[in-house]
């Protein structure tokens, strides 16, 4: 069975500085299928799979989660 999945998918999540889950419905199959980007007064940054975060639920037909290293807001 083929499943179509779009080229792209975008989840926006706004930190508060103390949430460090977040959750990506969509199933992926390898954590590095995932760009991670955080935002701050319109400068983005890329963060680094194992440093700035981990996943959870590769593999998964519900998704998963992203968790950040630490809770920032800014």
């Amino acid at each position: 069975m083929t499943v179509p999945v779009p080229d792209q998918l975008t989840y926006t999540y706004d930190e508060d500085g103390v949430t460090t889950v977040f959750p990506y419905l969509t199933q992926f199959l390898e954590p590095d299928e995932l760009v991670v980007v955080r935002e701050v007064d319109g400068e983005q940054t890329v963060l680094v799979y194992g440093i700035d975060y981990t996943v959870s639920g590769p593999g998964d037909p519900s998704g998963g989660a992203i968790t950040r290293t630490s809770a920032t807001n800014g």
